[in-house]
């Protein structure tokens, strides 16, 4: 990759217009790329605890040992949520951390563990109903 650094910012928008576009950020200092935590948080996060939940109360039964292990200790759905927000905490600032464009792929990972999590909550359910 080309060092723009040298260019004025309208040579470097002009010349590259896209490296220009992923170094514009807002006032908290967020890049466009960072809203992929929201459907992040919500799928990975939110989906999969509310479906889990559901699919318990109709009858059904967890498959992973860990995830079954947090359910039936002290606590049951918070200790999972804990747990949850525990490993989504250091991801934030794991991608907070990384710099140009590969700051989407830990966000764009979880949706896509989230998107399969809900599907197979979502089968399960269906299957109880």
């Amino acid at each position: 990759m080309r060092d723009t650094a040298y260019l004025p910012h309208d040579a470097r928008r002009e010349r590259y217009p896209a490296a220009v576009a992923d170094e514009a950020r807002g006032r908290s200092g967020f890049l466009r790329r960072d809203l992929l935590w929201i459907p992040a948080v919500f799928i990975f996060g939110l989906g999969d605890i509310l479906s889990t939940q559901m699919a318990l109360s109709l009858g059904g039964m967890e498959n992973n040992v860990l995830v079954k292990y947090l359910l039936e200790g002290p606590g049951g759905i918070w200790t999972f949520s804990l747990v949850k927000a525990a490993v989504l905490v250091p991801l934030v600032l794991l991608t907070l951390s990384l710099g140009g464009k590969y700051r989407w792929l830990v966000p764009g990972c979880l949706c896509a563990a989230g998107l399969y999590l809900l599907g197979g909550n979502v089968s399960v359910i269906l299957n109880l109903i």
